[in-house]
């Protein structure tokens, strides 16, 4: 039996599967903490992978060979580096005696091998990115410069686009003529706060970045149940700024004569498509000369496709049995 491990690290949590190389069977899943190897501490997230990698072997081994050596597949948020990557690799053999072969990537990666071997994908989770995968690897890449420097469009950057125009009007700031009274209220509620101020303490001294994105889960039933129009125009731009991702990526896409090009689209953001459509439409009207996309979103666990890049990676089994909705 050829076992594979695959392991998607985001900045919010991370999945793994334990994979039958000939059947393309997941055998055990588990859930872990966040692996984004650019905002937590590498010791942390190293452990982290072990404790999860041993799980998975471990909880199955009464059904695997004694002497089965696993070939692991890792797709890390901030994993971009080759420097990184190897080091990754290098302390997770150490760690993991029973691990014979390790591929490092990028947490991209892993949607793309789902159930393809090259595409386009647009992220748009806790961070965003966009990215142009070839057989090769990664071939070009536009966003995920993390939430200090962009991340434009993605949950975290929906939360505090919203946090800053609730901070401006309490400031009164010129030009913000909104109501923002209900998303004050939400943030109130979802931070467990009393007063604005006490957010300086959450972005300054208990920062998480998991934490402040998540409030763009509550937004989005905001905008969709309440109408309000703070919260729609936060999604609005993020939209627009999703759009401006994929036309940068425009030269990559191949749009034949019949079928649009096809885009990938991973991260829970996308679950608010209904709020970002317009905007999005409108963005690519605006800049692109494509006339029309076809969005994909993968509706498996993507640490399947990190089992599946270590397949194709690292041996001849290239295992499928994910699924794709168009």
């Amino acid at each position: 039996m050829t076992i594979f491990i695959g392991i998607e690290g985001g900045a919010t949590k991370s999945n793994g599967v334990l994979v039958d190389g000939n059947t393309g069977g997941i055998l055990k899943e588990i859930t872990g903490g966040p692996a984004n190897v650019w905002t937590e501490d590498l010791s942390i997230v190293l452990s982290r992978l072990e404790k999860m990698i041993k799980f998975l072997y471990m909880s199955s081994s009464s059904d695997l060979p004694i002497t089965e050596k696993v070939s692991l597949g890792l797709t890390l948020a901030g994993a971009s580096s080759e420097a990184v990557q190897a080091n990754i690799a290098l302390q997770i053999k150490s760690r993991v005696k029973f691990v014979d072969r390790i591929v490092v990537d990028t947490d991209a990666v892993a949607p793309i091998f789902m159930g393809l071997k090259k595409g386009t994908v647009l992220i748009s989770g806790t961070g965003s990115s966009c990215l142009f995968i070839s057989e090769n690897g990664i071939e070009k890449r536009s966003g995920g410069l993390g939430h200090m420097l962009g991340d434009e469009g993605s949950a975290y950057w929906i939360a505090t686009k919203a946090i800053k125009l609730v901070l401006d009007k309490a400031d009164e700031i010129p030009n913000n003529v909104l109501d923002t009274s209900l998303v004050e209220r939400e943030i109130k509620n979802y931070f467990k706060i009393e007063d604005l101020k006490d957010l300086m303490k959450i972005f300054h001294e208990n920062f998480d970045k998991a934490k402040i994105a998540g409030f763009t889960e509550r937004l989005a039933i905001t905008a969709n149940d309440k109408n309000d129009p703070v919260a729609k125009i936060c999604f609005s731009s993020a939209g627009s700024e999703l759009a401006k991702l994929v036309v940068s990526m425009e030269n990559t896409l191949e749009n034949g004569d019949e079928v649009p090009p096809e885009i990938l689209c991973q991260g829970s953001v996308w679950n608010s498509w209904n709020l970002l459509k317009e905007s999005f439409i409108q963005g690519m009207k605006l800049h692109s000369k494509l006339t029309a996309l076809s969005f994909v979103q993968v509706s498996a666990c993507c640490a399947y496709g990190a089992a599946r890049f270590a397949s194709i990676k690292l041996t001849v089994s290239h295992f499928c049995n994910a699924n794709l909705q168009r």
